[in-house]
């Protein structure tokens, strides 16, 4: 396969899937759902408290009355239904001025002049009976005292004033002035935690659809096919330990057994094969953009498998900031150290494990290499991955993640061919395809990718569908247990913390510590 693997149409739009973000919505919706329950009751309790917080108590004083008209001419007519329509349509005519009345700078000066004060405490409001000549007058003030004085002041002046408008006319009360002693807007409660919680829910589902519409991660191959111009060699479903323990290391399962896990693998072997003997190639790299992406497992499961088909299979730790492979080989009480082994301070064979299945063979390491591109760069290293290479059918190079390193860069150099792990929904797409051009700058080693730790129900694979999976690779902190790094800058543990394990260059026993 010649073909540049980061080379896509960049006049291709980002087109707008529908189905990928309400994927991403319910992914990040069943991870999240504490943090947007703890957001809808943050809201209510937020709302509330600003409901109590804010309250200013208003009492309410009120009264009814009659308006009718004082015509002297008929002041004797004995004939009142005229004057009964009369008074209607005087009360729709106050009702449509009496806002204007309750305003007006001439009711409030005669309301401070009544009432001695140098302003009106409170506010007023009239409503008029709809179909009738019945107004409701209703004052509102901070205790039931001033509404009651208010009322009293209103009643007193305000029909003077109204003559100004409409004329001659008579008010006679139907009820008597009421206070009530409770405030009169009363926060309720229930009200406001339903409008908080709805308000912290809303707000939590728009921060999650905004998160879905820019993800832009790997759910299925065809997502990476246009970008990396190759088809996928295969997926790996993501496994579920039957103790349910969240580790980043596969060991539970033979992939020899007729499973589903191991027909993925045996999938992915025989296409890594037919591709390397088109290239006649025999060093195979395995990297990946970030740890916790599956590499290590992955290249455990190939040598695995070419071992079982009777090829002499070597297996090599290239990882040097953080070693992991010996664990999924369930090496235990030796320290291999290869940095001595380079350096000429220790024999080769302290770094070389030969597994009970005599065509496999792990060429490992225990002890963390601070300066890893050195030692990687150096005639040592090229001499010991030649001579691997002639004594073995296939050498398999499991190599750090090239996004934030150089190492599998420089790792390059050794190998024939790179196949490259993505683990499902996690890595930005433009993440992958930068880190993969980093591969691929000199000349085309890529043969393709695998997809890792892939869920039936996130979306369809299409063509490398292979039934139910469940399970779990490994969770690290945004990427991988890899920390924070540079090329230029490794420090003492350039990886951050290194899991449950102490590693030290050699203790006085000679074990690992654990």
């Amino acid at each position: 396969m010649n073909q540049d693997p980061t080379k896509h149409n960049d006049t291709d739009e980002i087109e707008i899937d529908l189905v990928r973000i309400c994927i991403n919505l319910l992914r990040a919706l069943k991870k999240v759902w504490p943090a947007v329950l703890v957001l809808t009751v943050l809201g209510a309790v937020v709302v509330t408290f600003l409901q109590q917080k804010t309250f200013v108590p208003s009492y309410r004083a009120y009264c009814s009355f009659s308006v009718r008209v004082i015509n002297k001419s008929t002041l004797n007519d004995t004939n009142s239904l005229y004057a009964i329509y009369y008074d209607k349509d005087l009360a729709e005519q106050l009702d449509k001025t009496f806002s204007y009345l309750l305003s007006s700078d001439i009711l409030t000066e005669e309301i401070k002049e009544y009432l001695g004060e140098e302003y009106v405490n409170g506010n007023i409001q009239a409503n008029c009976i709809k179909g009738s000549n019945i107004f409701v007058l209703n004052t509102y003030s901070n205790s039931p005292e001033n509404a009651g004085k208010l009322l009293n002041a209103v009643m007193s002046v305000h029909q003077d004033v109204a003559e100004y408008v409409v004329g001659d006319l008579e008010m006679d009360v139907i009820e008597e002035p009421i206070i009530s002693n409770k405030p009169y807007n009363t926060p309720n409660r229930i009200k406001g935690i339903m409008i908080g919680g709805a308000l912290g829910f809303v707000l939590s589902m728009g921060l999650l659809c905004i998160y879905a519409f820019l993800k832009r991660t790997v759910l299925n191959p065809e997502d990476l096919e246009k970008y990396l111009n190759m088809p996928c060699f295969g997926i790996i479903p993501l496994f579920q330990m039957k103790n349910h323990r969240r580790s980043p290391f596969f060991f539970g399962t033979d992939i020899h057994e007729q499973s589903e896990f191991s027909e993925c693998i045996r999938g992915i072997a025989r296409r890594v094969e037919h591709a390397m003997k088109e290239k006649n190639a025999k060093v195979l790299l395995i990297t990946s953009t970030a740890p916790g992406e599956g590499k290590t497992t992955l290249c455990h499961s190939l040598a695995e498998t070419f071992a079982y088909w009777g090829q002499k299979v070597i297996a090599f730790d290239g990882d040097l900031r953080r070693p992991s492979l010996w664990k999924c080989f369930e090496i235990k009480d030796k320290v291999m150290d290869m940095e001595s082994v380079l350096l000429g301070k220790a024999p080769k064979e302290s770094i070389i494990c030969p597994q009970e299945n005599r065509s496999l063979t792990l060429v490992g390491n225990t002890v963390v290499v601070e300066k890893s591109t050195v030692i990687i760069d150096s005639p040592a290293m090229k001499e010991m991955i030649s001579d691997l290479s002639e004594e073995a059918d296939i050498l398999i190079i499991d190599s750090p993640p090239c996004e934030q390193i150089i190492d599998a860069s420089l790792f390059q150099q050794y190998a024939d061919c790179v196949l490259y792990v993505v683990q499902q929904d996690r890595i930005p797409i433009d993440e992958i395809t930068a880190a993969a051009e980093t591969l691929c700058h000199d000349e085309n080693k890529l043969l393709s990718y695998v997809m890792n730790g892939v869920q039936h129900h996130v979306q369809g694979y299409g063509k490398y569908g292979y039934g139910k999976y469940g399970g779990y690779y490994g969770r690290y902190s945004k990427y991988g247990r890899y920390g924070k790094y540079s090329n230029k800058t490794y420090g003492n543990k350039p990886y951050g913390s290194y899991s449950n394990y102490t590693y030290t260059e050699r203790s006085e026993r000679g074990n690992i510590r654990r």
